[in-house]
């Protein structure tokens, strides 16, 4: 951690250094520079974030925090999680319990090359409800600075309730000296510029042109009190119709309150008094929780064209044709509508729904995931109109704001309009961050289904096994943190901007695990390619197969932020063919996990499973009052038969045991063989007794002894149950094992490998001299012509 300095300290050397500087860094466009501040400016903002979701939760270290035991045996109540900026190069980001009791505390570095300074040093995020220790109308603003070359500024705000907005971006080419920006929001304590700096007001285009959170507690409900606010700043506060009938607010929102609307005259009308709402291009987004599957339209937002029942745009859901979902936009040309099917199977769930036109193509996103895309047929900039904006209906005349219709039953959250088509990244960080409450949980679905995984092929890190904590997965929280799949778990799961969108794993501490079911086509050898990004260097892995470790420790490295993907490879991992249980162990803190791609490993070829006749070894061993006896047998390729017979004569029966060995060939394997004892005819005697499978190596042995050998298999029967107990008496009597399977393993790279089944056994005549039979076969009775699968 670097010297600390004090504010002005800080502001005086950003102005210095600005001023010295020289103008351009070599080799660098100013793309690639504004993108590197980008990635900079998220990891803090997530830093931020996190500490926000860490005391919403009620995250804390317990025994930190003066428990004598379990939770709550002394404990000092949480404070709160405080993001501080220690000095320009450094940010910490810690728990706060009691009088100021520090734990969890990590502290986080910027590049060479930039930096950054706030209005204010520290910011604490309360638990739920309780917003930050920011004081009424302050607000924190963050602004990272490029110290070399073309200057850049990157800021955020942190306002009392705890929201973390206000992403602006000022990019200077400079000519004699470079100038840096800091954007303020409107009315709130700002960070101070470097010597030379300019205050720009933020750029319209990077704001929402409106934004109802709908979290008030209540509605005026008059159809004329604009008591819907607007936090766009453009003042377009929404009125609650019909009077008298329509939606009072209060409903549980995906973040805080939210609108509850009954489908049959519920709506809120916003009158675009100042044209705000007069947009070229638009992104319109919103969250909905379906109550029901309307008979034809259900308008989420919407516009109307004119004074018929045409549109300027529309989002909406339909059961009209194929449960769609829409988005549909009018140009000078004339409009045209995007719809993609699936809206039906949402019903009673929380779904982030986004429509985006740029002008010449119009996209739809589910929760942060593009689902649909098509070129406008007429294309160009959308069409003039002062028509009002409603939610939750249409307007369908005839005239302006007139003829309501295509109602829509459900609970509407946090409504975003902006005036150009925002990027997936952006779009992802609109449905994350909703507001300062913690997200309502939203029930998984009943049906619960996830696996198995065909190998080859790719695993995705949020579809973990089913059954819950304990079952498909350990968290050492039960709060989903990133709230955006299967919410009703304490898996963290947030969206990401990596190839292909979706979600990821986040939030990750050490002793976290999940398991994922597999089932791999064909035996062979696979590397595991783990997709990782972290803004830190402190996480890490390890993975199991079946539950025995396959990789060791393996550490995440700090990829530069939270979205920059790096694909870790965990080489030369056998599968036999398929069902198997992968697992993946969470050691170090930090890091987050998008999917793995198993693939055939390189260099090694495809495996081929062939039917090959084999020479199999065996050797039976009998224990009898303190004396072995063993008879061995080879079982050779060409051999007719398929059982090997052993006969021992035990002579008095005392307590003791059968063990037949069988020693594989490399690259082989042998499976199903079965044990049958035959009681001779000598006497009358009679044994009791069970089966046993006995496992003699296992992977650790490997692995600690053997360096580079592995097993491709190592399933057992170590355990006897009632079905397997057997009793024989003499003259004929036979009692036929089950299944065995300890025979299944493979070695390679050693000349062999030796497995073991058996059995035990209790005389209940111990005087009688008695003889047993024993033979030796696989279950197809042809142990000489076995089908065998060669690895490589």
């Amino acid at each position: 951690m670097k010297k600390g300095f004090t504010l002005i300290e800080i502001l005086i050397g950003l102005g210095v250094m600005l001023i010295l500087l020289t103008a351009a860094s070599s080799g660098l466009s100013n793309a690639n520079k504004r993108q590197t501040l980008d990635q900079v400016t998220e990891n803090v903002r997530q830093a931020f974030f996190q500490a926000r979701t860490n005391a919403q939760a009620g995250k804390k270290d317990c025994t930190a925090c003066g428990a004598t035991g379990a939770c709550g045996t002394g404990d000092a109540p949480l404070d709160g999680w405080r993001v501080t900026i220690v000095d320009p190069d450094t940010y910490r980001v810690e728990g706060v319990c009691g009088a100021n009791t520090a734990f969890s505390t990590r502290n986080y570095d910027l590049p060479s090359g930039i930096t950054m300074v706030g209005s204010k040093t520290s910011v604490t995020f309360k638990p739920v409800g309780l917003g930050t220790d920011l004081g009424p109308g302050e607000v924190m603003t963050v602004a990272v600075y490029r110290t070399s070359g073309d200057t850049g500024t990157k800021s955020f705000q942190v306002n009392p309730a705890g929201e973390v907005t206000g992403i602006t971006f000022i990019m200077n080419t400079p000519t004699t000296a470079p100038t840096a920006t800091i954007t303020p929001t409107p009315g709130a304590a700002t960070a101070t510029p470097p010597a030379g700096a300019t205050a720009t007001p933020t750029p319209a285009s990077l704001l929402p042109i409106g934004w109802w959170k709908m979290n008030e507690a209540s509605w005026t409900n008059n159809c004329s009190t604009g008591s819907v606010l607007d936090s766009s700043g453009n003042a377009l506060n929404g009125k609650s119709c019909p009077s008298g009938s329509g939606p009072v607010g209060g409903a549980v929102g995906q973040y805080g309150n939210a609108g509850s609307f009954d489908g049959t005259d519920d709506y809120l009308i916003i009158s675009d008094t100042n044209n705000s709402l007069d947009v070229p291009n638009i992104t319109v987004s919103a969250w909905i929780y379906k109550n029901r599957n309307d008979p034809t339209w259900g308008a989420i937002v919407t516009r109307q064209f004119s004074t018929g029942s045409a549109d300027l745009f529309s989002l909406y859901y339909s059961n009209s044709a194929n449960d769609e979902y829409g988005l549909l936009t009018r140009t000078s040309g004339g409009q045209d509508s995007l719809t993609t099917t699936s809206s039906i199977g949402d019903i009673g769930t929380w779904v982030h729904l986004t429509g985006t036109y740029d002008g010449t193509t119009m996209r739809l996103y589910k929760n942060g995931i593009e689902i649909g895309s098509k070129t406008h047929a007429f294309g160009g900039s959308m069409i003039s109109e002062t028509n009002s904006v409603t939610i939750a209906g249409q307007f369908n005349g005839p005239g302006a704001d007139a003829g309501m219709s295509e109602r829509t039953q459900a609970v509407i959250d946090n409504v975003r309009i902006y005036n150009y088509a925002r990027s997936l990244a952006e779009l992802q960080n609109d449905m994350n961050d909703g507001g300062s409450v913690t997200p309502t949980p939203t029930p998984t679905p009943a049906a619960c289904s996830f696996g198995p995984y065909s190998i080859p092929g790719r695993i995705e890190m949020e579809n973990y096994k089913c059954g819950g904590e304990g079952v498909g997965y350990h968290d050492t929280d039960a709060t989903n943190n990133g709230g955006l799949y299967r919410p009703s778990d304490g898996v963290d799961i947030p969206g990401t901007s990596d190839v292909g969108g979706g979600y990821k794993i986040g939030w990750t501490a050490a002793t976290e695990w999940l398991q994922y079911s597999l089932s791999v086509a064909s035996a062979g050898i696979y590397d595991l390619r783990v997709r990782v990004a972290s803004a830190v260097a402190t996480g890490s892995f390890s993975l199991k197969l079946d539950g025995v470790s396959i990789s060791g420790v393996i550490s995440v490295p700090n990829t530069g932020g939270w979205e920059n993907w790096t694909t870790l490879v965990v080489p030369n991992i056998a599968f036999s063919a398929g069902s198997h249980t992968l697992e993946l162990d969470i050691a170090g803190n930090d890091g987050d996990y998008n999917y793995i791609d198993a693939a055939v490993a390189a260099n090694t070829p495809t495996p081929t499973s062939t039917s090959q006749a084999v020479s199999v070894r065996v050797t039976a061993t009998g224990k009898d009052g303190g004396s072995y006896g063993t008879t061995e047998y080879n079982l050779p390729a060409s051999s007719p038969y398929g059982r090997l017979y052993v006969g021992y004569d035990a002579g008095t029966i005392f307590d003791g045991g059968w063990i037949f060995q069988t020693t594989i060939p490399q690259g082989k394997t042998i499976t199903n063989a079965t044990v049958t004892i035959t009681g001779g005819n000598d006497n009358t005697g009679t044994i009791t007794g069970s089966w046993y499978g006995f496992k003699t190596i296992s992977v650790v042995d490997f692995q600690n002894n053997v360096s580079g050998h592995r097993v491709s298999d190592h399933a057992t029967k170590t355990t006897a149950s009632v079905a397997d107990n057997f009793g024989v008496v003499a003259n004929g009597s036979t009692h036929v094992s089950p299944n065995l399977t300890a025979v299944v393993q493979e070695l390679v790279n050693q000349a062999g490998f030796t497995g073991l089944i058996g059995m035990t056994y209790r005389s209940s005549t111990a005087t009688n001299s008695w003889q047993s039979f024993i033979d030796y076969t696989d279950n197809s009775g042809q142990a000489a012509l076995l089908t065998v699968t060669y690895v490589p």
